[in-house]
């Protein structure tokens, strides 16, 4: 179990160090935060030498936050995606103009 822990934890952390950036309000820095706070819970629980119920329900919530957290970022992303996209074709009609 503690090996499995140290993976998710290992995990987590890879994915809060590839959120990085200058900008902290981009999707995927809200990804890392939310990653990082679900590590932190799963931390606390094997930490204070709680039960094991209580380090397998802190892996629970700490993976259905990091989902969500993925899904919104995701969703972000789409959205950033398409306004770009649209602010592209607006540019390259000003353009032929």
């Amino acid at each position: 179990m503690k090996s499995f822990m140290q993976l998710i934890l290992a995990a987590l952390f890879t994915f809060s160090l590839a959120a990085c950036s200058d900008n902290a309000d981009t999707p995927a820095e809200k990804v890392g935060e939310t990653m990082e706070d679900a590590a932190d819970t799963v931390s606390d629980a094997v930490d204070n030498d709680g039960a094991m119920e209580n380090a397998g329900e802190a892996v629970d919530d700490a993976m259905s936050d990091a989902k969500d957290a993925m899904e919104d970022a995701s969703e972000d992303m789409k959205d950033v995606a398409e306004d770009a996209g649209e602010k592209m074709d607006a540019m390259a009609e000003d353009l032929k103009d």
